[in-house]
């Protein structure tokens, strides 16, 4: 089963389920996670052109009209052209609230702007079963009392994973007990803080690994209490702005400098012994 099958069957089972949630995007029938998904909705997804902010403002549109969008952008460079529409969403009160949620590849997405936008959710997934749990915690979080526009950026390849218990948005997950340093992941970069975690383990170094899945909301509780116990913080796939809320939350348990690490398992395994060691 390839990625794109598990996530096709959650996107059907949204429609199937909540009449509201309609399919927006500019290649529905060939892009993999949505091909066949019309045929078996009729009415339910609509085919843009090739523009971000009119793609957004269109969904915008049909949530004030009380419809659950859910867009799918072509690549991550494309939320550069989204920002602004996500900017006007994030922005809206109570009275009018913007129930859309956004797919883009997490290749190329800008990250650091995307923070930039306050009231924005974003979240990654580390899984393939993971990024089916994102996907119900976003419809969840758009249905909810504080509804507001979700980003969901998705890895090619991820491993396939288990199924996880049902977590809302701002929760990580442990997905490794270490005591000497915390390994602070996003997105695609779970799987080789896992690896680098095992070959530092072989060198009496061991490493816990958190799954932030979101970076707004940001799980404080589960990383302050990483933090306090371990003092020794390595961010992995995020933008280096969250090291300020690392270092703010538990400043006085630090025991090392905040690490960044690429996504790589040598890159990863190198900051963690630094820090382990400073």
């Amino acid at each position: 089963m390839n990625g794109a099958e598990p996530l096709r069957a959650a996107l059907g089972a949204a429609l199937a389920a909540d009449p509201r949630v309609h399919l927006l995007g500019e290649a529905l029938e060939h892009a993999p996670a949505t091909r066949g998904l019309a045929a078996r909705h009729p009415g339910r997804s609509t085919t843009l052109p090739m523009n971000e902010r009119l793609q957004v403002e269109v969904a915008l549109g049909m949530a004030t009209g009380g419809a659950i969008p859910v867009l799918e952008l072509a690549t991550g460079a494309a939320l550069w052209g989204a920002l602004r529409g996500l900017a006007d969403a994030a922005a809206r009160g109570p009275e009018l609230p913007a129930r859309l949620v956004l797919r883009a590849p997490a290749e190329g997405a800008p990250l650091a702007a995307l923070l930039g936008v306050p009231g924005l959710a974003i979240a990654a997934a580390s899984t393939q079963a993971e990024q089916i749990a994102l996907l119900d915690a976003a419809l969840a979080h758009v249905r909810g009392p504080q509804p507001g526009p979700v980003v969901l950026l998705e890895a090619a390849d991820l491993p396939a994973g288990e199924a996880q218990p049902a977590l809302p948005l701002g929760q990580a997950r442990r997905l490794r007990e270490g005591a000497a340093v915390s390994l602070l992941s996003f997105g695609a970069a779970a799987a080789p803080c896992l690896e680098a975690a095992a070959a530092l383990s072989a060198e009496g170094i061991e490493a816990e690994v958190i799954d932030l899945r979101s970076l707004r909301p940001l799980d404080a509780r589960a990383l302050s209490a990483a933090l306090m116990a371990t003092g020794r913080p390595v961010l992995v796939g995020a933008p280096r702005e969250l090291l300020l809320d690392a270092a703010l939350l538990a400043f006085l348990r630090l025991e090392s400098p905040p690490g960044l690490a690429e996504p790589t398992v040598a890159a990863i395994a190198a900051a963690a012994r630094a820090s382990a060691t400073f």
